[in-house]
């Protein structure tokens, strides 16, 4: 099964998180070539590990899950723009990858440094204005 996660998932593994949200402050052109459908590939999977513990996967694998799902959250804000409203399967994408993410983060409680770095990264991108979430 880790198999399939993993290359359902890979697509999102190219991703620089840390310099999409960079330039995603700095209102620059996102790095990375992925598609609205390769996105939409990969938000199954997410739905997925919703039915599953996060114990169940090797920690290694949960943090690579986690940052790809990070990658996925990133990328659907370069799917915005001014002229057009938020596509209505964006807005379930970044719900189903920030849950996943909030249930990992809540169950690793960063452990280890790349799990620092992942936390750090997801909370520092969900404080930005325009990906805040709405109440």
């Amino acid at each position: 099964m880790l198999a399939i996660l993993d290359k359902k998932t890979q697509k999102l593994a190219v991703i620089n998180v840390a310099g999409s949200i960079d330039a995603l402050i700095h209102d620059q052109k996102f790095i990375g070539n992925l598609s609205k459908e390769d996105i939409a590939d990969c938000i199954p999977i997410y739905r997925l590990l919703h039915y599953f513990p996060v114990e169940y996967l090797p920690r290694s694998s949960r943090v690579d899950l986690a940052m790809r799902a990070l990658a996925a959250d990133v990328l659907t804000k370069s799917f915005e723009s001014k002229e057009e409203p938020l596509l209505e399967h964006v807005t379930e994408w970044r719900a189903t990858c920030r849950s996943f993410l909030v249930k990992v983060v809540r169950e690793t409680q960063a452990k280890a440094f790349e799990d620092v770095v992942f936390s750090a990264l997801f909370v520092f991108h969900l404080t930005i204005h325009e990906n805040a979430p709405s109440y």
